[in-house]
């Protein structure tokens, strides 16, 4: 029968351990992915491609326009993603200029666009002004379907005589490792997580306990 008790005992213990063990929310947390392609097209070279450069240029270039292009693949996607992002250097602004970013759903080649084959520009994404040279975030959440995106950025209007220098995805690694170069940045919850040997430890703890209380009581009866 104190044998039977014992075992109901460890068992009812045992459970209440299960029960209460404390997990940990799954924090907020990013994962990247490159640009698989980018390349940029001006007037003044309509038929030159660009997509080898160390950058991207885009606006009322000196005497012409350009535009950059840009795609990434939905490789690194995260299942259960709240964010997507495109992340841009633009470290050379030669004045404040209104920017805007597209969607482009036909193909385009790297080494192969030009001012004369580029494809349409399709719905607009972000309208922004970029002043300070620095890294630009684009939300494009609202637009991840199939298995990647391309957009296009370029000036809102040509009355404005300026344009932006940007950090390609070759030139990361031509200058240094840690230019930042054009990315895809997911967010997402990671999952919920227990903490590790916490029931075991509410076990052992819990057999600890009645095995002294046993050999108090046997010590007493004694």
């Amino acid at each position: 029968m104190k044998k039977n008790n014992l075992l109901i005992t460890f068992g009812i213990l045992f459970l209440f351990g299960i029960t209460i063990a404390p997990s940990v929310n799954g924090a907020i947390t990013t994962v990247t992915s490159e640009a698989d392609k980018d390349s940029y097209v001006t007037t003044s070279n309509p038929t030159t491609n660009y997509g080898g450069a160390d950058w991207l240029i885009f606006g009322y270039y000196i005497t012409d326009f350009a535009e950059a292009y840009l795609h990434f693949n939905f490789t690194d996607k995260p299942a259960n993603f709240t964010k997507a992002e495109i992340t841009i250097d633009m470290y050379s602004i030669s004045a404040t200029v209104n920017l805007t970013a597209s969607i482009i759903t036909d193909s385009w080649s790297e080494t192969g666009i030009t001012w004369v084959n580029k494809p349409d520009h399709g719905q607009v994404i972000s309208a922004f002004t970029a002043s300070t040279e620095q890294v630009y975030s684009i939300d494009v959440t609202n637009f991840i379907t199939g298995t990647g995106i391309s957009i296009c950025i370029n000036a809102t209007d040509f009355t404005q005589t300026a344009y932006v220098q940007a950090r390609s995805s070759e030139g990361g690694y031509s200058w240094s490792t840690l230019l930042p170069t054009p990315k895809l940045v997911w967010t997402y919850n990671a999952p919920d997580t227990q903490i590790p040997g916490f029931n075991i430890l509410i076990l052992l703890g819990s057999m600890l306990g009645i095995t002294l209380f046993i050999i108090r009581k046997y010590k007493l009866k004694k």
